[in-house]
């Protein structure tokens, strides 16, 4: 599994995506060959402090525990996901595998 580098691919799973929500992230996730992710938080969530945080968790749970299955994933942060700690992170990362993939 690898994470986005350009802004190509941004565009593209913006463009074809299909869009899942939940309360603090919103999804664009599309079939692909590989596994990819890739983040995007604006100053809606926070100072760059947060964010930055907020991105190492993103990271590290896809790294560790994402089962994207040949699967291309855009995490959208919404307002109030700057304040999640590791655990909520967690929580709803795992809600949305075991709803968009059936993983647990």
């Amino acid at each position: 599994m690898r994470f986005f580098r350009n802004d190509r691919e941004f565009k593209e799973l913006y463009a074809i995506g299909k869009r899942y929500s939940s309360e603090y992230f919103t999804f664009l996730m599309a079939k692909d060959i590989e596994s990819a992710v890739g983040i995007v938080l604006s100053k809606k969530v926070g100072k760059a402090n947060k964010r930055n945080k907020l991105k190492r968790h993103l990271k590290h749970y896809f790294r560790d525990f994402g089962r994207l299955d040949n699967h291309k994933v855009m995490v959208i942060g919404k307002k109030d996901s700057g304040f999640l700690d590791w655990e909520d992170v967690c929580s709803s990362m795992n809600t949305f595998q075991e709803k968009t993939l059936g993983c647990r």
